[in-house]
């Protein structure tokens, strides 16, 4: 659907508690979009997308992002319960 194949990574566990973090501010309109423009890369392994290009990805189709956003959700386990753990360590550093 956006002619070509899109390769997603597995997220640092420092880039999933910087998600997690996000989502629950003003990115939350954006979070599916910042997950695919974290997580898509090219074949070699090399970013898809940097920061600025989230407006640009935002303008691709939504059924495609969503679809993405849940691959990445379910690969790296950042449902509810993930969500959860991840403040409880957050809390645990402070």
């Amino acid at each position: 659907e956006w002619g070509g194949i899109v390769r997603l990574r597995a997220l640092s566990a420092q880039e999933a508690i910087r998600y997690t973090e996000q989502i629950d501010g003003k990115a939350k309109k954006n979070s599916n979009a910042i997950l695919v423009m974290t997580c898509a890369i090219a074949e070699d392994g090399s970013p898809m997308f940097e920061d600025s290009d989230l407006s640009k990805l935002s303008g691709k189709s939504l059924k495609v992002i969503n679809r993405l956003a849940t691959l990445i959700v379910e690969q790296n386990d950042l449902g509810d319960a993930a969500k959860a753990r991840a403040a409880e360590a957050a809390a645990k550093k402070d």
